[in-house]
């Protein structure tokens, strides 16, 4: 104990500099105190952790694989202290498999340590070793008789049950080995709760194992117990809600389900405002009328109708929302439910005293857009009735406007469009009348904006801007339109300048420029958006693909170095809190955590930014004296990736809609199709960086593994080319999604059309050739001059510079039309493409001059053996040969690479001209006034044009100069 209090206070500074992020200075400060006490591994604990911080782990790997040894050689040489640095500096380095081989040293040394038989538990938690976790926990319950250790072992019971079952096919031997698990965890459970020693954490898990195992009457019988209500005297919501899940799930004959109705309508009465209720009772009352006789449904409906009227009516008398909106939700369900009753047609009249009552709230539409869309013509008359009463009311009120508690002009009228919109209304106007509505959604925004007293709200400004943004879109996709597009820029930036802190303006303006190819712009917003961490996975698809779509290789470079980083932080985050679950005894909340890891670990944002981020950057940042670093960087940590385990976990739903059909089911397909194009152009970039690292030149390959691994790669590529090709379509129009809500398209159908692909395997089209033309130079007796005859034949095999230009031709893109508004962002796209495949063919070609270059290694190497006269008794050893030794291919690889030079100054020639040239006279269309009768709303969109135009601009140039700097690559 003294001596750690002595370690830390010669540490003292570093400890300070780390805690401030001066880990330079921690270092020194270590660096200082070893010079004198070169003995104290907690310094070098330290350094370790200064190092990881600095991403400098090659230094941290040195000093843990160091202590790790020390460590593992005599534990007693290592204090308690050092080792929790370690420990953490193994966490941060995302390495944290390492721990359980130190604690479990510790153990092994220390076996009656319940300390370090914790420590052991948690780090096999912390990696989701349930199997070898159990093992520890049945050990420390033997050991220390806690029941706390018990429930250790039976959690992780439990959760190898859960993971088999996700993973193995029930009737199997795993799924009989998963039953074997449930029940013995269920049964242990069982013998604590006979026991009556079970506490209230154990009633919680004991209550998710019945639940999961499905032995609902168990369940009933343990939630309804004495020893429950004892333990859990204050969670009587909890109770209830476990009640009724495992009675629901409990009940067969139709007498249980009335038993559920009737308790949950009592319910409802003393507590009307609880949603939970109503659902259960919407399920059992289902279950209960299809197993009644027909002559007896209705009866059974009078009753439970009255029943749920009757709590209306308490909604009614107090004015709350709940009550009414369960009434509304039970007439809704008893229509979709196909039941003819007389009941129901009193919907739209509790929709209009909804209205009435509420259409101030932000939420009123929110809660009524379910009801509108099962209402037939004549009830939806009637809902536009009640709004233009509420209008009339509205511009009668006396009150005056300084003692207003909203502005009721803006509010109406975005209810009205809104229910306008979802009777599907929208879809009868022609493009005038489109053009009208805009005019009136923009004039009351920018009016209630302006006003001296009452001005609009926040919430009623950025629906109204939602609104006229989908009218304007809808211009653009009837004639795709570029001035309604530049209309929505307008309309956005004027709701920004008003409204900064409002979510949905940053989003939607963060769609529109996405959409238009300002990565920059797109890049600075989403930096602005305050979301949370969790969120960073669920919005990322704002930010990929595009920016290497553009162009914007050294921003997508960070972006998606940064997504690593935020990825593996997460898994350390999400792993600590599994551990923090068993710490605080929340044993029942584990399987939702390792399932959060999951998705997390799987996301296929992960997935899309590692593969893309080896590709890129192997292509823009390497030189070509790191051809190994680079080979290395394209093959990833060599592990096959679980493309069946993909997750998908982004929200689609952060922007509204307000369309008539199933909102709901829509959102799903496209966030459907459009996973399923991102896993497949992750799996082709995948498939292409691991076909080109296949011909990087390893000497302990021999020619029939090497060639195989080559073919099998190219077969691999070939085939999911052909898929994609078959799959997704052309677009040469480069049609937008008709969906604001679809995320950054990801082109993959004009990628694989686009001659990049194409082109790499054209260039290493030779590579088998080449390696058996190796081969036999190895094998084979051969004299310098039939050497030099082999080496001289390989350059033939490589395609001709007019073979290259040939094909590179049909990639450069050629000139677009400058008159065309909004054109510029697409010709980035198409020089973005021709500097990727120049990129990835001068990675290609080196890979390819790397094995000739090897040939003519060999062949120097045999003319030294030659002149000593001992060939036959010497093996050929590659050795790096001198200018002149491998000179005969230089001029041939040099020829091929002045051909994708060539290209390379024809389009980055060309995109110069056109950013030069770059004005809002030929870019950016002009805002027609006929479009916007209202002057205040000309005007404020018009006060925005020169803001808009010089944004877009600057983006376009920063895009072409990013694209200039870095295009083609730093292979040629």
């Amino acid at each position: 104990m003294q001596r750690n209090a002595i370690n830390e206070k010669r540490f003292a500074d570093a400890y300070r500099a780390l805690d401030d992020m001066r880990y330079k200075d921690a270092i020194n400060y270590v660096n200082g105190v070893l010079k004198k006490h070169p003995h104290l591994h907690l310094g070098k604990a330290l350094k370790a952790l200064a190092f990881i911080r600095l991403n400098e782990n090659d230094e941290a790997t040195k000093l843990l694989d160091h202590l790790e040894q020390k460590l593992l050689g005599d534990p007693t040489d290592v204090d308690d202290h050092t080792v929790s640095m370690i420990v953490q500096a193994l966490k941060e380095a995302n390495v944290a498999e390492r721990i359980p081989r130190l604690y479990k040293r510790l153990v092994d040394s220390n076996p009656q340590s319940e300390y370090y038989h914790d420590q052991l538990y948690y780090a096999y938690i912390r990696c989701r070793d349930f199997e070898e976790a159990q093992k520890v926990a049945l050990t420390m319950y033997r050991k220390f008789r806690k029941l706390e250790y018990q429930y250790w072992y039976i959690t992780c019971t439990y959760m190898q049950a859960i993971r088999a079952a996700n993973t193995e096919v029930a009737g199997t031997a795993a799924g009989n080995g998963t039953n074997l698990s449930l029940k013995i965890a269920e049964q242990a459970c069982t013998k604590i709760y006979d026991s009556r020693t079970i506490t209230r954490e154990g009633i919680d898990l004991y209550l998710a194992i019945l639940d999961y195992a499905g032995n609902h009457e168990r369940a009933d019988f343990v939630v309804n117990a004495d020893i429950v209500k004892i333990l859990m005297p204050d969670e009587r919501a909890y109770c209830y809600k476990k009640q009724n899940q495992i009675m629901l799930a409990n009940a067969k004959e139709m007498t249980d389900y009335n038993l559920i109705v009737r308790r949950v309508t009592t319910m409802l009465n003393h507590d009307p405002e609880e949603w939970l209720h109503f659902e259960y009772l919407f399920k059992a009352f289902f279950k209960a009328y299809d197993l009644r006789e027909p002559e007896d449904r209705v009866a059974w409906l009078d009753e439970v109708a009255s029943s749920i009227t009757s709590v209306g009516d308490l909604g009614r008398l107090k004015l709350t929302r709940g009550p009414l909106i369960g009434e509304m939700m039970f007439m809704k369900k008893i229509i979709d439910y196909g039941i003819e009753y007389p009941y129901t047609r009193g919907l739209v009249n509790h929709l209009g005293f909804f209205i009435r009552k509420f259409y101030k709230k932000p939420c009123c539409f929110v809660d009524i857009r379910e009801f509108l869309l099962v209402l037939n013509k004549d009830d939806q008359v009637e809902i536009l009735k009640t709004i233009a009463w509420l209008e009339e009311q509205a511009s009668q009120d006396e009150t005056p406007v300084e003692q207003r508690t909203v502005n009721e002009r803006a509010v109406l009228t975005l209810l009205r469009e809104q229910i306008n919109r979802m009777f599907g209304l929208h879809k009868d106007l022609n493009e005038t009348g489109r053009r009208q509505l805009a005019d009136n959604l923009v004039a009351v925004l920018v009016q209630g904006m302006n006003a001296q007293h009452n001005k609009i709200d926040e919430v009623t400004a950025s629906g109204l801007v939602l609104l006229a943004v989908h009218v304007l879109w809808d211009i653009h996709l009837q004639k795709y339109d570029p001035t309604s597009l530049y209309e929505i820029l307008l309309l956005l930036e004027v709701a920004r300048r008003n409204f900064r802190s409002d979510p949905t303006i940053k989003l939607l303006r963060m769609r529109m420029y996405s959409y238009l190819g300002a990565t920059d712009l797109v890049y600075e917003m989403h930096n602005d958006l305050d979301i949370k961490h969790v969120q960073k996975d669920s919005m990322s698809y704002f930010l990929l693909p595009i920016q290497e779509q553009f162009g914007s290789y050294k921003n997508a470079i960070d972006i998606y170095t940064d997504f690593g980083n935020y990825f593996d932080s997460t898994d350390r985050e999400v792993s600590e809190a599994i551990v923090h679950a068993f710490k605080a005894r929340g044993y029942s909340k584990v399987p939702q955590l390792v399932e959060l890891h999951r998705l997390s670990e799987n996301s296929i944002i992960s997935y899309y930014a590692d593969v893309a981020n080896q590709q890129i950057g192997v292509c823009f940042t390497m030189k070509e004296k790191a051809l190994g670093e680079a080979m290395q960087c394209l093959k990833g940590d060599g592990q096959n990736p679980k493309w069946e385990a993909i997750t998908d976990n982004r929200d689609l739903n952060v922007i509204a809609n307000f369309e008539p059909d199933d909102t709901k089911a829509k959102m799903n397909d496209l966030k459907t199709a459009t996973f399923n194009e991102l896993v497949d152009i992750t799996k082709l970039r995948y498939y292409l960086n691991q076909y080109i690292h296949a011909l990087y030149f390893v000497e302990a390959k021999s020619a029939d593994v090497w060639c195989k691994d080559i073919d099998e790669k190219l077969k691999r590529l070939q085939s999911h080319m052909d898929h994609c090709i078959a799959i997704y379509p052309d677009n040469p129009e480069r049609r937008p999604s008709p969906h604001l809500q679809a995320p950054t398209d990801v082109r993959l159908g004009i990628f694989v059309r686009s001659g990049v692909v194409q082109f790499v395997t054209l260039i290493m089209g030779s590579a088998t050739k080449l390696i058996r033309m190796r081969e036999q130079m190895i094998s084979t007796d051969l004299t310098k001059e039939d050497a030099l005859k082999h080496c001289e034949e390989a350059l033939a095999f490589l395609p001709s510079k007019e073979k290259l230009k040939e094909h590179l031709n049909l990639i450069l893109p050629p000139k677009p039309d400058v008159n065309k508004p909004f054109f510029f962002h697409e010709y980035l796209y198409s020089c973005s493409l021709t500097m990727l495949a120049l990129g990835l063919g001068g990675v290609a070609l080196r890979t390819v001059e790397n094995v000739i270059a090897n040939m003519n290694t060999l062949t120097a190497n045999l003319a030294s053996l030659n002149l000593n006269g001992d060939k036959k008794s010497q093996k050929f050893k590659s050795k790096k040969g001198s200018r002149k030794e491998v000179a005969p291919h230089v001029a041939r690889f040099e020829e091929l690479r002045d051909a994708l030079r060539e290209v390379k100054r024809s389009c980055n020639a060309n995109l110069n001209d056109l950013s030069e040239e770059l004005t809002e006279n030929g870019l950016i269309p002009k805002l027609p006034k006929v479009n916007w009768p209202s002057a205040d709303a000309f005007e404020a969109l018009n006060s925005m044009t020169e803001e808009v135009d010089e944004e877009l601009i600057a983006a376009y140039k920063e895009g072409s100069i990013d694209l200039d700097q870095t295009g083609g690559g730093l292979w040629l």
